[in-house]
């Protein structure tokens, strides 16, 4: 199940950033190609609206604020469950994007319990037969922190790997 939105953006202020994102609805300003392949919210009778704020705190701190409304209508569990997964594993992925842009000495607790919790989360959604120390080798050389700690101590990696492999 998917949905067709469109993206708002408004510049508060020099720290604020507002994006509303609300339903192309059928015959308002969609093309004919995108119309053929979407389902509509009014077929479901489903509506969602989300507003996402980003507020500069400092110079290399952003807050963001999502809102979202969600009628769901007539769209089943089994959806609701698959479009929450979906949503949550966008703004995981946008937590690890930006934490990833930080080098190991900027990261503060918070930031390293997301890292800790997106290795883990990877080696548990691992495919099958993949092992776990290719996992946390992968995870390694995608996040800049990580690899630069990798690098500077011997150590690091193996201790990764016997901490996943709880021994």
């Amino acid at each position: 199940l998917q949905f067709w939105n469109r993206m708002i953006l408004h510049k508060v202020d020099k720290n604020n950033v507002v994006i509303s994102i609300f339903p192309l609805m059928q015959g308002k300003d969609v093309p004919s190609e995108i119309l053929e392949r979407m389902i509509t919210e009014e077929a479901l009778n489903v509506k969602e609206d989300t507003v996402i704020r980003l507020k500069r705190i400092g110079e290399k701190e952003t807050s963001i604020e999502v809102v979202t409304r969600l009628n769901l209508g007539q769209v089943t569990e089994k959806d609701v469950k698959e479009i929450l997964k979906q949503l949550l594993t966008k703004a995981t992925g946008a937590a690890f994007y930006f934490n990833n842009l930080l080098k190991g000495v900027e990261l503060n607790d918070k930031d390293s319990k997301i890292i800790a919790e997106n290795l883990m989360l990877q080696v548990k959604e691992r495919k099958k037969g993949r092992k776990k120390k290719d996992v946390v080798k992968a995870f390694i050389k995608e996040n800049n922190a990580l690899r630069k700690v990798s690098e500077k101590f011997s150590f690091f990696e193996p201790m990764l790997y016997a901490i996943v492999e709880n021994k």
